[in-house]
């Protein structure tokens, strides 16, 4: 190949794989509940979270990590409780965003940003989030996908 060509080759194929890729980024999510078809394809699920927390994020919102889900069942009404904590001062109360696709449950968690220069304390936080009245089957719930701080629980409901 002609020494010439190979810087051009190379950017062209560097704007190639910058088009195509998009990758995930971590980013940020009051209860609202968003029904979504029974199947949804991984990329288009992670392409339409990213739409909502660049939503989230233009309203001065960030998600918050969370570290552990409990599953609390109660006569077919079901909830989940999330654990996690907020990272300094500057983070209002914890709040979630939750979409359904069939037998799976999405959370996003996330705070309001209240200042610039924060103090360092970490806050625990634990949100309960109604999953509602439940018909017999397997159930999944999985918070913050897609970033550092994903985690999910499976559950059936009898």
């Amino acid at each position: 190949m002609n020494d010439g060509l190979k810087p051009l080759t190379m950017l062209l194929l560097f704007f190639t794989i910058c088009a195509c890729g998009g990758g995930s980024g971590s980013s940020d999510s009051n209860s609202q509940t968003t029904p979504q078809p029974e199947r949804e394809s991984e990329d288009n699920r992670e392409a339409r979270r990213e739409r909502e927390r660049e939503q989230l994020r233009e309203n001065g919102n960030k998600l918050v990590p969370t570290e552990n889900i409990t599953i609390v069942q109660n006569e077919g009404s079901v909830t989940a409780q999330i654990e996690g904590y907020l990272p300094d001062a500057c983070h209002g109360p914890a709040q979630n965003n939750l979409d359904t696709v069939g037998n799976s449950f999405y959370v996003d968690v996330y705070s309001k940003i209240e200042g610039e220069f924060c103090a360092e304390v970490i806050e625990e936080y634990t949100l309960t989030v109604d999953l509602g009245d439940l018909a017999p089957g397997e159930y999944e719930v999985v918070v913050q996908e897609f970033t550092r701080w994903e985690v999910s629980e499976t559950f059936i409901v009898d």
